[in-house]
């Protein structure tokens, strides 16, 4: 051949010199062209230098010999040798020969073990499926002419499963009408061959005839034009890829086959421990997550939000509705939901027994749901309820039913691990929801008791009532609208309620709206409603913002003095919407404000008694700019 010779051609060329004492060797590809004898052509190889030549050069007049040898390769066939003494023997020609069938066997050998390792490199370090499938049909369309073909691997319940197609697809119910147990399809293959073509009546190829039909218009492909590739590990049956192979294509190396499947199973149940190992530190993470959830979160409503969120990314799914059972216990009523349209199951209440929720409540069990259409139990429901083909629902179960989590909006069935792991979300959600709910349930009797409170605070005089539930309503405003989650909204609110609780009575009158408007007449009542409040066990939050929401902006407050950002941020907001609730509300013997006499004066304030910033807020949510925001 032209260019440098591999190592191993020189090696044999300068055994042969040194054997029959040749001045050179040529070892072409391929015999002299046509018409051509061999000196010429040893001549004419020797001029453009394209030759492979082992030892010093001759000149084309010597002695020229060629030897063919047709059980060779077809690369080995011909062998020139160039300057041969006249003695040379039979004895010697047939020692080149020998040597050269063990070189061409060593070489093949050589070349074969090339090539499978380079398969085995390229399919046995995969961890990722898609990757895997995609190598693997690219490796097939170099050996066999494959037209179409669908790699299915076996699932966590032993079943054969469409997983990745080349040029063809199929739709959820179509890899749903696939029932094939990988056991059962493994006893039918006795001997199982690399490459074998399905018998009439195999339950895989009528699928893919089936499936064939419906995306061709060539017409229904009979069974011998399919070829299947058992994939198998430890003589267990994993996956098997199967084929449409094009008329008159290449037929393929059984031995190179062989080592394809090889190949091909060691990637796959790579593939199959990662996926493992992901779902098992999956597990973990969401373990992990829910009880951090559990530690922090004392609100039910963003529990479920973030519950919801949770459920769709681990399994992963596009859609999740979280139900919760009413305080009556008469219906289940939408508290999260995640991607589902109007109308869809999970976005309006249901009584008892309703729907896939209503099951799993009245049941108290897991469902999954792997062709609705074929579920006598929902047929009778109306399609737009259930758009998707596959769900998995589980309750929420702390003594008694709290709730039901259902996730949606895969492309293939829900499987058997991805239960277990939903399970485990759930068990640790009715975990962490049955203490939110109960600490719900203790703030909305705190909140009662602090209202009655509040209610005596304000006396019957009928000018007051009200105000402190405006406090509150406007507080709150002002926190959510103003980016400050660092305060607790709850804490807020217990704040609002208690903010004089340091009070004997009410004031008679009010003084002047000035600055000194803003100046408490009697100082101590802060410190009064700290120890008040210190004794119904309250966080220490709300005992800080009501002693410190007479402080100035300025540091001319009391009862500290404390100035600017050193004022903790629940106690401005307190302190923003108390002034601006009082002046617009009135007290007794001082007419009301108006809001926009009232936002005037506390702008001329802000910097001294308020937050600016907090003042700005309020103007823009009191003209309505930060509603339409």
């Amino acid at each position: 051949g032209r260019g440098t010779p591999p190592p191993e051609v020189d090696e044999f060329c300068a055994q042969i010199k040194e054997v029959l004492g040749a001045r050179a060797v040529y070892f072409p590809a391929a015999g002299p062209p046509e018409g051509e004898d061999a000196p010429a052509c040893l001549a004419r190889c020797l001029a453009g230098g394209d030759a492979a030549f082992a030892g010093e050069v001759c000149e084309c007049g010597g002695r020229a010999w060629e030897a063919i040898i047709p059980d060779l390769p077809a690369a080995c066939r011909r062998i020139l040798f160039c300057g041969l003494p006249v003695h040379t023997s039979d004895r010697l020609l047939a020692f080149c020969r020998q040597s050269l069938a063990r070189w061409g066997e060593n070489l093949a050998l050589h070349r074969q073990a090339a090539r499978d390792h380079q398969l085995w490199n390229r399919f046995a370090g995969q961890t990722h499926f898609n990757q895997l499938a995609e190598e693997v049909f690219a490796a097939l369309g170099e050996r066999l002419a494959v037209r179409e073909a669908a790699f299915l691997v076996e699932d966590d319940e032993g079943r054969l499963v469409p997983a990745a197609g080349h040029r063809i697809r199929w739709s959820p119910s179509q890899a749903a009408a696939l029932r094939l147990s990988s056991h059962r399809y493994r006893e039918r293959l006795a001997h199982p061959r690399p490459l074998f073509t399905p018998e009439p009546g195999d339950p895989l190829a009528e699928w893919w005839m089936r499936l064939y039909l419906t995306r061709h218009d060539q017409g229904l492909v009979r069974a011998s034009d399919c070829r299947c590739l058992p994939i198998l590990h430890q003589d267990r049956l994993i996956g098997i890829i199967i084929a449409t192979l094009a008329p008159q294509g290449p037929l393929p190396d059984p031995d190179e086959l062989a080592v394809l499947e090889k190949a091909i199973a060691a990637g796959l149940q790579n593939s199959i421990v990662f996926q493992s190992m992901q779902k098992f530190t999956t597990a973990l993470a969401t373990i992990h997550t829910i009880h951090r959830l559990m530690r922090t979160a004392e609100n039910p409503e963003f529990l479920v939000r973030s519950i919801a969120g949770l459920a769709c990314e681990i399994l992963p799914a596009r859609k999740c509705a979280v139900m919760l059972v009413s305080e009556d216990g008469s219906q289940l009523l939408p508290a999260a939901e995640i991607g589902l349209s109007q109308g869809e199951i999970g976005t309006f209440p249901l009584h008892r027994s309703d729907g896939i929720p209503g099951w799993i409540w009245v049941n108290r069990e897991s469902l999954l749901i792997d062709n609705l259409a074929e579920d006598h139990r929902f047929q009778d429901e109306p399609a737009t309820r259930y758009p998707e083909p596959y769900y998995l629902g589980l309750p929420l179960v702390e003594e008694d039913v709290l709730g039901v989590i259902l996730v949606s909006g895969k492309d293939r069935p829900f499987r058997a691990a991805e239960r277990d792991l939903l399970g485990v979300l759930a068990e640790q959600t009715a975990i962490a929801l049955s203490n939110a709910l109960l600490i719900e349930r203790q703030r909305r009797t705190i909140r009662r008791t602090l209202i009655a409170m509040t209610e005596v605070l304000e006396g019957p005089n009928e000018e007051l009532k009200g105000i402190t539930q405006q406090v509150v309503e406007w507080a709150c405003r002002l926190r959510d609208r103003g980016a400050a989650e660092e305060v607790d909204r709850e804490n807020l609110v217990y704040a609002c309620l208690l903010r004089d609780a340091g009070r004997l009575r009410a004031p008679e009158s009010a003084p002047p709206p000035s600055r000194q408007a803003f100046a408490a007449e009697d100082r101590s009542h802060p410190e009064i409603a700290l120890r008040i409040i210190r004794e119904m066990g309250l966080p220490e939050e709300v005992s800080r913002y009501v002693l410190s929401h007479h402080e100035a902006w300025d540091g001319s407050g009391y009862p500290q003095g404390l100035a600017g950002e050193a004022i903790p941020l629940g106690a401005r907001l307190l302190a923003v919407a108390e002034a601006f609730v009082i002046l617009t509300h009135g007290r007794p013997g001082r007419p009301p404000m108006s809001a926009r006499d009232t936002l005037r004066l506390m702008r001329r304030l802000a910097g001294r008694m308020f937050d600016p910033r907090l003042v700005g807020l309020l103007s823009r949510l009191a003209d309505g700019e930060g509603d339409r925001a």
